[in-house]
């Protein structure tokens, strides 16, 4: 994907966009900084396409962790999740495999870490918190 960014970059960027600010994000994520890593390759951009359009963008990012690596599922927005969820979700498994990662990770909206628990087996582990200094 990361050659054909410069073409898909255009059509995900909203979404992305509205991700960002849905998670309250906005400051730690910037987008020319997430080009750059997707480009590098440490992160991977995921789209779902229907009848040739563009109906959502997934942010993933590699990362090394004692006792294996995971992907960490950072961003994702769109429109008309159902139809792209599950397809997008095994794709990411199969990366996952791939990359020979132990685990996938998230840290998301309650909305879509209920969905991930009831469709695919994800556990709540921890409660992310943070303080700006």
């Amino acid at each position: 994907m990361p050659g054909q960014l410069p073409v898909v970059w255009p059509r995900v960027r909203d979404y992305l966009i509205a991700a960002i600010r849905k998670s309250d994000e906005g400051e730690r994520c910037q987008l020319d900084l997430l080009m750059a890593d997707i480009i590098s390759g440490r992160s991977q951009l995921w789209v779902a396409i229907k009848q040739g359009e563009i109906t959502c963008a997934t942010v993933t990012l590699l990362c090394e962790q004692y006792g294996g690596g995971s992907i960490c599922i950072y961003l994702m927005g769109g429109r008309d999740m159902a139809d792209w969820i599950e397809p997008m979700h095994e794709e990411i498994v199969h990366f996952a495999k791939e990359s020979n990662v132990k685990w996938i990770d998230t840290c998301t909206r309650p909305g879509i870490g209920r969905l991930l628990m009831r469709k695919f087996g994800y556990n709540m582990k921890n409660v992310f918190y943070t303080r700006e200094v």
